[in-house]
């Protein structure tokens, strides 16, 4: 995405230096075929953001279905809860891929996932395993237009459709329209150095999109209580 028609060489080999795997590699392709289906493009980072509470209403729909299997409020569920929850959902979705949905949400692979993580392997699903959920049908309709915006914002920075985000894509498309100097984020005056930082928390100089998502979620505002 982005204005420019062109963009240097040496910031494709900055890119390559990151290997996402395979999983994250065809996550990124299934969250850019969303991204490239919706209607309306985000287009700056400002609409991003104008855009968080409606990201932050979709998601706490679910809170109550995460605190169902929780039930002993530790703010963990193990893998065979998260089995439960998405039959719970109606979802057909094979055990062998819930289970890995929920290796890659594990963010510190302490063997139960958090209401974020929770979050993540929705995402996964609505992404990689798309289904009609049985019950909550209107409270689901608002998460996937919540997934749906949160593609739409990363395909506004991966401008090169790499299926992840430089620092230099991130000043790019935050120059390019004029706030590359003074963004305004949970009001606080920001630089795109600082919302790259954010965004790359394993500091490893490439954005993933799971990365990415799941700092959407701190920017909306959902905490894990």
């Amino acid at each position: 995405m982005g204005c420019l028609s062109s963009k240097p060489a040496d910031d494709n080999k900055k890119k390559m230096s990151k290997s996402i795997s395979t999983f994250e590699s065809n996550l990124a392709s299934k969250v850019s075929k969303v991204a490239g289906t919706t209607d309306k493009k985000l287009t700056t980072f400002t609409s991003i953001l104008m855009q968080l509470p409606k990201v932050g209403s979709s998601f706490v729909q679910v809170k109550p279905l995460y605190h169902k299997y929780d039930k002993d409020c530790s703010g963990g569920i193990d893998c065979q809860e998260l089995k439960a929850a998405f039959k719970d959902l109606g979802a057909s979705i094979e055990d062998s891929k819930v289970e890995k949905y929920f290796m890659e949400a594990d963010m510190n692979a302490d063997k139960d996932i958090t209401y974020k993580e929770f979050l993540l392997c929705l995402a996964f699903a609505f992404y990689m395993d798309p289904f009609e959920p049985s019950k909550h049908s209107e409270n689901f309709r608002k998460l996937n237009e919540g997934y749906q915006i949160c593609a739409k914002a990363f395909a506004f920075f991966d401008e090169d459709g790499g299926g992840t985000i430089s620092k230099e894509e991130v000043e790019r498309a935050l120059a390019e329209n004029g706030s590359h100097k003074n963004i305004k984020n949970n009001g606080k005056s920001q630089d795109s150095s600082a919302i790259f930082k954010q965004l790359d928390a394993d500091e490893s100089g490439q954005v993933s999109f799971k990365e990415f998502l799941f700092c959407m979620v701190e920017w909306a505002g959902i905490d894990e209580d």
